[in-house]
This record gives C-alpha cells, structure tokens and sequence, in this order.
C-alpha cells in the first residue's frame, strides 16, 4: 500500500469513529458534544473529501468513475444535511449513508 492511500485509509477510520460517537451524541441529545463532534466532522470531511476524489483521479482508478461521481453526490448530501436542522435527517445521511460508503472504501482498498 502506498504513502497516499495509507493516510486515506487513516483518515476513513478517523471520519468513521467521530460518526460513531457524533451519532451517539443525537441519539442520547448530549448537546455540547455533538456541537464539538459537528465541527469536528466538518474539518475532517473538508480533509477526507479532497483525498477521496484525488485517488479516484489515480490512472490506476481509471473505469471507476461512476464511484467517483457517487462520491461527489455523497458530499452533496452531507452538505444539504450539515445545513439543515434536522437532526434525524443528518443522523441518517451519516450513519446509513457516508459511514456506509466510507467502510465500503476502506475494505476496497486496504
């Protein structure tokens, strides 16, 4: 596994634990920390979201562009959801949707 798609794994596995304990923290409405974890996610995808694209721009990705174009709806959806004020709703999107998809990644390419 090369540098590039180590740190990626690393940060799929960082991405996915502060959904973990963001989604605990609705679920039992612990109100501080889930306003910590939110800014949290939100540095980590404008990391992670970078990194994602860039390895599926890799020539030896070539044909997986219909994966590349499902992440880039993936981040519309986190964004719509990240702007709305339904706590469910952003529940939903990131723990049966992005964490979904991030744990699919990670098994691809570990």
């Amino acid at each position: 596994m090369d540098e590039e798609t180590s740190q990626l794994c690393t940060k799929i596995k960082e991405v996915i634990a502060t959904i973990d304990d963001f989604a605990t923290a609705i679920a039992v409405n612990e109100t501080e920390k889930k306003d910590l974890l939110y800014r949290l996610f939100v540095l980590q995808i404008q990391e992670v979201f970078p990194m994602i694209m860039n390895y599926y721009l890799r020539e030896d990705m070539k044909g997986s562009e219909s994966e590349l174009q499902e992440w880039s709806g993936q981040l519309s959806r986190i964004m719509d959801a990240l702007k709305g004020k339904d706590l469910f709703f952003l529940f939903d999107v990131l723990e049966f949707e992005t964490k979904e998809n991030m744990l699919y990644l990670y098994r691809k390419i570990a």
